[in-house]
């Protein structure tokens, strides 16, 4: 259910380009489920975890402590999908943080893996992909 509640949530924010709603729904789905696989492949989960609330099995050994991505508050730089793939590019270690970069992600792999975030933080519709 929760699945379907993103996949409508992200249509919503793309009514305005021309593609029609399947295509629209399938670049969506696409985007969210390689960005999902890329943040589990990636190693992503071994300190942010598998559903993103910070709580890995490296979280206890990371000072300051990994990000919680249901809680837009408690992003280190932005929460944009935009400030979200400039962070997993560069890591966070320059701000004081402890995440490294990822700076071998391509354009499309760092927009799949800011989408995924995005997806799982509770925000409203019209904010999603500032």
């Amino acid at each position: 259910m929760k699945k379907v509640i993103y996949l409508v949530y992200f249509l919503l924010l793309f009514t305005s380009c021309d593609a029609g709603k399947e295509q629209k729904a399938a670049m969506i789905a696409k985007s969210l489920e390689h960005g999902k696989k890329l943040y589990l492949g990636n190693g992503c989960a071994v300190c942010h975890g598998k559903s993103g609330k910070g709580d890995g099995p490296s979280s206890k050994n990371s000072v300051p402590p990994p990000t919680n991505f249901h809680d837009p508050q408690a992003f280190r730089i932005e929460s944009s999908v935009n400030d979200i793939k400039l962070t997993v590019k560069e890591g966070t270690i320059q701000q004081g943080g402890a995440m490294p970069a990822f700076d071998h992600l391509t354009e499309q792999e760092l927009h799949d893996i800011a989408v995924f975030l995005k997806s799982i933080q509770p925000t409203n519709v019209m904010s999603a992909l500032e």
